[in-house]
């Protein structure tokens, strides 16, 4: 009898053993499992996400959100209204986040099978794309209130006030609230909206205390005065454009002086009275002595005080004074474009520089001399253009070269005329030319039987001038 006992007792125990056991690996493999799918219990905005994956919670969440919309009924006529176009966006993986939050701990897992939790979803709200959507909304019926305002009149020289008007409307705040909680819930509302009396946001007398006060900004005499006595006087409107009356959002704010705006016209008034430097122009020798002025110099002016004038300025109007200040300048020296000449060359129809080559074509004496710097190298006669067809006067550079060329052009009477092999030609000017000219009887005369404008000259002095005169020599033509 005591054997049969004990065999009892030790298969009870075998059996309570075993129930241990798979208890511990149930309970073992439950915990495991729950680390990353929906507890018992848990919900999000009202839905079970038991045994989900945080994937499945996730999608279902987005797919609940997309279906969702707030039901307006105004004057009898429905809206329905996606969360999206009322600015709020409900953030899935935040939401999935927080019903989560509890897996990450092996007591909370137990704990959730008597203990349910839901979470709400997480929204945000686009405060800006909600108050665009219910503006439009609101305005599909009923009367907009108008703002009352205020602004510069030029025609009056101040401010002056634009009364602000009632309007007839809705209190659309409710409808944003609604979004919150068909957000927040995931599920649907519905609102009949009622039209009522609205204010405007800006009173008339709101509008009238700005205009007064921004009058009083701009009530104080302002002028500057510079160094030649001129005064710059600043107008009404130009006091107006310096007094801001909104915030950074566009809103109706206290009038205040703008400091920016004030330096703007300091700088603009200062501008108006600085001088450029006018730069002067003279011909120097070889040793840097001075040998004539050819263009006078003059210094500028440069006003150096703008920006404490704009501070004192913008001081003044804050306190309601009077301002009249004085610009003070510095000097801005003119400078001095030396042009260094051969010595000698300063009396001659051409400044040259030393060892430049240039022409002289007299037509007073009817003569070419080639000079380099202020030395003749050679002086040659030449026949000038006939009555009617001078020659060009004036300072120009040689820009074109034939050794031999056929000319061509028109005679006084509108005829054509060709002159075939026209020897060392050197254009210095449009068709303007020295070049050979063996039909002339002679050299060194003018008149009727000149040129058609060229300065015809001996083959031989034609070919002198072509060799002396690269291009970019510079000839000077002159009686």
């Amino acid at each position: 009898m005591g054997k049969v006992a004990l065999r009892e007792r030790t298969g009870l125990l075998a059996v309570l053993l075993v129930v241990v056991v798979i208890a511990a690996a149930s309970a073992a493999g439950y915990g495991l499992r729950m680390a990353d799918h929906g507890l018992p219990g848990a919900s999000v905005a009202g839905q079970s996400i038991a045994g989900e994956s945080v994937e499945q919670v996730r999608a279902s969440i987005e797919q609940r959100a997309r279906d969702l919309a707030v039901v307006v009924t105004m004057d009898d006529q429905e809206y329905r209204a996606p969360l999206s176009a009322l600015g709020v966006r409900v953030d899935a993986q935040a939401t999935v986040d927080q019903a989560f939050a509890a897996n990450g701990s092996v007591a909370a897992r137990f704990t959730a099978i008597v203990r349910g939790r839901d979470t709400p979803a997480v929204v945000t709200v686009d405060q800006d794309a909600q108050k665009a959507y219910l503006d439009d909304l609101a305005a599909r019926h009923g009367a907009t209130a108008r703002d009352a305002s205020f602004s510069f009149s030029t025609g009056e020289g101040i401010f002056a006030v634009t009364p602000g008007e009632k309007g007839r409307g809705y209190d659309m705040s409710s409808v944003a609230d609604a979004a919150s909680r068909a957000g927040c819930s995931l599920t649907g509302q519905s609102l009949a909206l009622t039209l009522t009396e609205v204010e405007p946001a800006v009173t008339t007398e709101q509008a009238r205390a700005g205009a007064d006060a921004a009058n009083a900004l701009i009530a104080p005499d302002v002028s500057v005065t510079a160094d030649d006595g001129t005064v710059i006087t600043a107008t009404a409107a130009d006091k107006a454009a310096w007094v801001s009356t909104t915030d950074q959002d566009g809103r109706l704010a206290d009038p205040g002086i703008d400091r920016a705006r004030v330096a703007e016209w300091v700088s603009s008034a200062a501008a108006g009275t600085n001088a450029d430097p006018v730069n002067g122009s003279r011909l120097v020798n070889s040793s840097g002595d001075v040998l004539r002025v050819t263009a006078l110099s003059a210094d500028g002016r440069s006003v150096n005080n703008a920006d404490a004038i704009a501070r004192q300025l913008a001081d003044a109007l804050d306190a309601g004074r009077s301002y009249s200040g004085v610009f003070t300048y510095d000097a801005v020296e003119a400078q001095n474009t030396d042009k260094v000449i051969a010595d000698g060359a300063e009396n001659l129809p051409y400044q040259a520089a030393p060892g430049e080559r240039w022409l002289d074509v007299d037509l007073g004496s009817d003569t070419v001399t080639a000079y380099i710097g202020a030395d003749a190298q050679a002086t040659m006669l030449m026949v000038p253009g006939r009555p009617g067809m001078e020659t060009v006067t004036g300072t120009y550079h040689v820009y074109l070269k034939y050794e031999s060329q056929t000319m061509r052009g028109t005679n006084e009477d509108g005829t054509a005329w060709t002159a075939p092999g026209v020897e060392w030609v050197t254009y210095f000017y449009g068709s303007y030319a020295l070049h050979a000219a063996p039909w002339q009887p002679s050299f060194g005369w003018d008149g009727p039987g000149g040129s058609h404008g060229c300065v015809n000259m001996s083959t031989s002095d034609a070919q002198y001038v072509f060799a002396f005169a690269p291009v970019g020599t510079a000839v000077v033509s002159h009686y």
